[in-house]
């Protein structure tokens, strides 16, 4: 999908099409960005922990709020945890209950991308997921550039507690959230002892980071 047309004024607000979304708003659009998530989890206490993000600070009910006008304003949709079927009933914020699932609809998703400006050709993601073998995990890489992908996986192979990479995959074409779809992507696996909490391979750590470094992000509302 393509960008909207947004653009982030000097008074907190960016302007999108015929309405402008506050900074707040663009805050939380931008926890539902990567994921779609359970609205409990923007109360949990873990938050930052969860979301890798300065905790927001705001009351329950002032959260509650903020996700329904974004509801309201078709920015979000909600849904049952275990279905892709969008609620279209909700009529207070206290609708919104906690075992719902919130994500980006493409306005939203729009609205996110012309404020924050991703470089996509930049774009990685790295998830674990559990082998046969309890004591090993396997991890999976996907990315825009097939350099980088296989700049970490070779480092990674030469860990001793690194078992031998799987062969790269070419994803054509790439869903690389569950609402941006790229023309190419690849994918990658390697499997690490579980103990292990680091990522074997400087390369795949300074992707990671270069990718979160494209995002701008909002992180106060207080200026």
């Amino acid at each position: 999908m393509k960008s909207g047309k947004g653009v982030a004024n000097d008074k907190g607000y960016i302007i999108y099409y015929d309405m402008s979304i506050n900074l707040k708003s663009a805050y939380f659009i931008s926890l539902m960005a990567m994921l779609r998530c359970r609205a409990r989890l923007f109360f949990s206490p873990d938050f930052e922990g969860i979301f890798n993000r300065r905790h927001h600070g705001l009351l329950i009910e002032e959260v509650r709020n903020i996700v329904f006008r974004l509801y309201r304003n078709n920015m979000i949709s909600v849904t049952l945890f275990d279905s892709d079927v969008p609620l279209s009933d909700l009529e207070s914020p206290m609708d919104i209950l906690d075992e719902y699932s919130v994500g980006l609809t493409d306005r939203g998703a729009a609205a996110w991308e012309a404020y924050s400006k991703p470089d996509w050709s930049k774009f990685i993601t790295i998830w674990y997921e559990e082998t046969e073998d309890p004591d090993y995990q396997r991890a999976v890489i996907e990315c825009s550039g097939r350099d980088v992908l296989e700049s970490g996986l070779n480092q990674a192979s030469e860990d001793p507690r690194v078992r031998p990479v799987e062969d790269i995959e070419t994803l054509q074409p790439f869903q690389a959230t569950y609402w941006k779809l790229l023309p190419i992507g690849f994918r990658g696996c390697f499997v690490v002892q579980t103990k292990e909490t680091y990522l074997p391979s400087t390369a795949l750590s300074s992707a990671y980071d270069e990718w979160s470094l494209s995002i701008r992000m909002v992180e106060s509302w207080d200026s």
